[in-house]
């Protein structure tokens, strides 16, 4: 039988390691990142097949790293050994970073992924991808099997591009010191300074069929972040495939592709984006009637 190591600490007992995990985590996140990187070159294994969808250490998030590997998209929490005691071959995660992994997977169909890191080796203690799933603790053994099917973007897969579409440009623009969260739920999703003012940017991330349907922004949000200059974005996203299909597989006609139906965004697909950068946010809700400023709930991890 399997030995478990993973060992998923609930407050009580992670307040005794948090500290020495967060030191670590920085280095430990770059030796599994590169380690992943290197196995997939090893193996010739490149775009479009390997793609990272995510190489930041971010606060909040539900992931320290993510890739798409064909269909599949593997989310992943980096767990660290050698904290207990330095010869303890178990590999430690927070119960509360535990839960939002399972959680924002389950959701957004990803694959729940634990990549444990030795700090007395400083090397990723499994081989292979170096990868363990994160409920059952079997190694992870990528699928290199030819696949015919189409699996639709999430909506994480999709807010996340949509951040990282409006990062780009703002970086172009010479903004460097840039904040961001890509948590379905969790506004505004970036944060930076622009002549000593503290600013911060919604994005709204859509399909093109759903140009006009409805976009929610928190009322109490707005009021708490008054003293900051608020922006919007408004992100468009098309498939470029040849071959469009809706969320039932039928094919979309090309007398379709650009009007009011709902085309689904697929996994792998390359994308037409249409984004003009960001405007202040007053006048995009005077602007735009398919904004509305509501009450309702926050969302946090």
């Amino acid at each position: 039988m399997k030995q478990r190591n993973l060992l998923i600490l609930a407050d009580a007992e992670w307040r005794a390691y948090a500290e020495q995990y967060n030191r670590n985590l920085p280095m430990c996140f770059q030796i599994g990142g590169l380690a992943i990187q290197n196995y997939m070159k090893d193996l010739e294994i490149t775009q479009p097949d390997f793609t990272w969808l995510q190489t930041d250490l971010l606060r909040p998030a539900f992931q320290h790293l993510c890739f798409r590997h064909r269909l599949d998209v593997y989310s992943i929490l980096i767990a660290i050994q050698g904290l207990m005691t330095p010869y303890d071959a178990r590999y430690i995660v927070s119960k509360q970073d535990y839960n939002n992994l399972m959680r924002e997977s389950e959701r957004n169909n990803l694959i729940p992924c634990i990549l444990p890191v030795s700090i007395d080796t400083k090397k990723p203690v499994e081989g292979g991808v170096h990868l363990i799933h994160a409920q059952t603790e079997e190694p992870i053994q990528l699928d290199n099997s030819v696949r015919h099917d189409q699996v639709p973007m999430s909506a994480w897969e999709i807010n996340s591009m949509g951040v990282q579409i409006v990062i780009q440009n703002l970086r172009k623009e010479g903004i460097e010191r840039i904040q961001y969260c890509d948590v379905v739920g969790i506004e505004p999703q970036i944060w930076f300074e622009k002549d000593g003012q503290r600013c911060y940017v919604i994005v709204r991330t859509t399909s093109a069929g759903k140009r006009n349907s409805t976009f929610e922004i928190n009322k109490t949000l707005l009021a708490r972040v008054a003293d900051c200059d608020g922006y919007f974005a408004d992100v468009q996203l098309a498939s470029a495939s040849p071959i469009l299909r809706d969320e039932f597989g039928n094919i979309v006609p090309l007398s379709k592709r650009d009007g009011e139906e709902d085309v689904w965004l697929w996994r792998g697909d390359g994308f037409y984006i249409n984004y003009r950068g960001i405007q202040k946010l007053g006048q995009a809700i005077r602007e735009n009637s398919f904004i509305k400023v509501v009450e309702k709930p926050s969302y946090g991890i």
